[in-house]
């Protein structure tokens, strides 16, 4: 059901998802002048696309990737600790 359509916002109520209530749709500056129902048509087709796209998932850092920011923030420090020594 779309519900709340004004000329710069659309709220999209029930759409059918388990972990979602509602979207909501900021219409674009140029369409705003264009017939309701055909904006509501819209909003309508892409929250059904949505359920299709592939969000990327972040993923942990392998022990690798962990070892060189260990490495280089290690070798950091101890970088500074000699500069802060020579500078005594």
């Amino acid at each position: 059901m779309i519900r709340g359509v004004n000329k710069k916002i659309i709220e999209i109520v029930d759409i059918q998802n388990d972990y979602f209530d509602k979207a909501i749709l900021f219409v674009r500056e140029e369409k705003k002048g264009q017939d309701t129902g055909e904006i509501k048509k819209k909003a309508g087709e892409y929250v059904g696309t949505i359920s299709r796209m592939k969000i990327p998932v972040r993923r942990r850092p392998s022990w690798g990737e962990l070892l060189r920011m260990g490495t280089a923030g290690a070798l950091g420090a101890a970088a500074a600790m000699v500069v802060s020594l020579l500078v005594r």
